[in-house]
């Protein structure tokens, strides 16, 4: 046994060791106490990286709850929201995102970006109606394309079925297919997306609506589409000034780009000739030969037409002849050589005539150019024959059938108008001219009523300066003389601004004298001298004008 004094001593000794323990694990408590919590934070990280690498998805969403409460600063939350949306993506399952981020808000505030996080895993949980009413606090630029598709996708919730698909799968899935332009520009217009608003004009315009399409092209951000594109969409709406900008713009991207277009110039000379600016046509149609001199036929056409309207006919002539060797089985350059230049070089040109039908036997129209321009002697049965026999072989050809219904018009055929026209309305078209012929073939029987109307039908179709003379002569018919006035003016400046008409100083002279007739008729002599005066100067055999000026003199 023990004394007492030992006892007391070994009490004492317990007594110290405790205390000494009370001691250290103070110590170690404050030291735990004020360990940093960032380093907590970052191995509860690095454990989630761990459990993401093997995916381990449960075990990698405990380590990142853990770290979510020591994370401190908007870098450290963000670095949770990666792993989650990780892994979100590895399982197409953005539930536990969606509350992540949602929870996060309660301690963070993090600005546009944390919003658009938010906003995000609404639409990626199909909590469509709760993202679009989250945008009121990411409204920046670089948010443009999540508002949109956070507007598109609540729309497309709410109005249709979506087939067990997302609202943008089935946007998707819809514009690949349709073909409704109010659906193009629903959705163009909430994305802020230039193409689909493009592709609602384009529709509109195909739907006959040209004031929809004019509307929405005109809301097109320039720089947001090709502006050859918008060229062609303005061009097909008349808008042939804006047509032109585009076009003009796109030569210069091209050029940027060294990338020069021989369509772009020859498109931007077209207008600029249809504009009355011919020598811009002239530089742009030159620009388009120098880039490929094998690009179009059109070129040399309308580059030899500038030049006839220049006078400068030697050079037209060149121009054709060159595009000719290039297009050899064009018929048009070869209209326009043999119509322009048959009398002033017959030998040369009848040979290019025959040389082509040699070479292209089965074609119509070069036959249809040498009854016209190189007749054979012959009778007025058979000249009218072999048009016959054009006419029988191709009904459909348009150069044959006017050639035709213009020379019995004028032996006053009408029966055989009709049946002609009859024939070609068979193929299921009915152009401008048709309906002219219609209106001669009435005023023949003299139904004038029936006769403006059908003018009236041709001109709508294409309004051309001989159809407001000739709707003009038929307002004269029934007396509206201030009516036919007002034609023939119109007729006048219309055919002056037209380029390369044959024998227009001829077919001016020709409405200066009817303007001077309806004048003699309302007694207003000195201007109806004065218009006489000018017929003659455009052209000096027109022997009626220079009759009626020597009558009221």
């Amino acid at each position: 046994m023990s004394s007492p004094a030992e006892e007391n001593k070994y009490r004492r000794r317990l007594i110290q060791n405790a205390v000494l323990l009370f001691f250290l694990g103070s110590v170690l408590s404050l030291v735990l106490l004020f360990i940093p919590s960032e380093d907590y934070f970052q191995y509860y990280l690095n454990q989630s990286d761990l459990f993401l690498d093997e995916k381990n998805y449960a075990d990698m969403e405990l380590q990142l709850k853990k770290a979510t409460r020591h994370a401190k600063t908007k870098d450290q939350w963000f670095s949770i929201f990666k792993r989650s949306y990780l892994a979100s993506v590895e399982q197409d399952d953005f539930e536990y995102f969606n509350i992540l981020v949602s929870n996060s808000r309660k301690f963070l505030k993090g600005g546009a970006d944390h919003e658009a996080l938010y906003t995000a895993s609404l639409i990626w949980t199909n909590q469509y109606e709760k993202a679009s009413a989250s945008l009121y606090a990411i409204q920046q630029d670089k948010y443009k394309t999540l508002i949109a598709e956070s507007l598109l996708s609540y729309d497309v919730y709410r109005n249709y079925n979506l087939n067990n698909m997302t609202p943008l799968e089935f946007i998707k899935d819809k514009i690949r297919y349709q073909e409704d332009p109010v659906f193009f520009e629903s959705v163009g217009t909430k994305a802020d997306n230039a193409d689909l608003l493009y592709n609602a004009a384009l529709l509109s315009m195909f739907e006959g609506d040209y004031d929809r399409s004019a509307s929405i092209l005109n809301r097109l951000p320039g720089n947001k589409i090709n502006p050859y594109l918008l060229g062609v969409l303005h061009y097909d709406l008349g808008q042939y000034q804006q047509a032109y900008d585009a076009y003009q713009a796109q030569s210069i991207v091209d050029d940027v780009k060294g990338n020069q277009r021989f369509t772009i110039h020859q498109q931007i000379g077209d207008l600029a000739y249809m504009g009355g600016d011919k020598d811009e046509a002239l530089r742009a149609y030159q620009k388009a030969l120098d880039i490929n001199p094998e690009g179009s036929w059109k070129s040399y056409r309308n580059i030899a037409r500038i030049n006839l309207d220049k006078g400068y006919s030697n050079r037209a002539r060149s121009v054709l002849k060159e595009g000719m060797t290039l297009f050899r089985d064009n018929v048009q350059l070869l209209g326009d050589y043999v119509h322009y230049f048959h009398s002033s070089y017959p030998v040369e040109v009848k040979n290019a005539l025959d040389s082509y039908i040699s070479g292209f036997p089965d074609l119509t129209e070069p036959h249809l150019l040498q009854i016209r321009y190189f007749p054979q002697q012959q009778s007025a049965v058979q000249y009218q024959s072999k048009i016959w026999d054009l006419f029988n072989k191709d009904h459909k050809s348009e150069d044959v059938t006017r050639f035709l219904l213009w020379y019995l018009s004028g032996v006053g055929d009408i029966e055989s108008m009709e049946i002609v026209l009859q024939r070609y309305e068979d193929s299921g078209e009915s152009p401008f001219w048709f309906y002219f012929y219609e209106s001669i073939i009435e005023l023949f029987r003299g139904n004038i009523e029936k006769a403006v109307s059908n003018m009236n039908v041709a001109y709508s179709l294409d309004p051309q300066w001989y159809l407001s003379y000739n709707k003009a002569v038929l307002e004269i018919f029934k007396g509206n003389i201030l009516i036919a006035e007002d034609l023939l003016l119109q007729a006048y400046d219309d055919l002056t601004v037209q380029s390369s008409v044959f024998d227009q100083r001829s077919y001016l002279s020709k409405i200066n004298f009817a303007r001077a007739t309806i004048l003699v008729e309302k007694k207003e002599f000195d201007e109806a001298i004065e218009l006489l005066q000018e017929a003659l100067e455009l052209d000096r055999n027109n022997i009626r004008a220079a009759t009626l000026l020597n009558k009221i003199k």
